[in-house]
């Protein structure tokens, strides 16, 4: 992980090096410091995927391009 391989070269985080992740898992609660990220919403990506596949499987035409909001959550990494 970058944190992990910042502290091994000496380089603090946030001070140093600011870090945002990108998932939004539970796990990025329990580092040190913790990961700012980004959160997605993933009921609605899972919901969407359903309906883009049902739609290719009953040979409907589909959008290219889905747009769904995300949320940045803060936190010390990059503080």
């Amino acid at each position: 992980m970058c944190m992990n391989s910042a502290k091994e070269h000496g380089v603090s985080v946030p001070a140093e090096l600011k870090i945002i992740g990108f998932d939004g898992t539970k796990i990025v609660r329990q580092l040190n410091p913790e990961l700012t990220t980004i959160v997605q919403p993933i009921e609605k990506l899972a919901q969407k995927s359903v309906e883009v596949l049902l739609a290719l499987l009953n040979e409907e035409k589909v959008e290219q391009v889905t747009k769904l909001p995300v949320n940045l959550l803060s936190s010390t990494s990059s503080q």
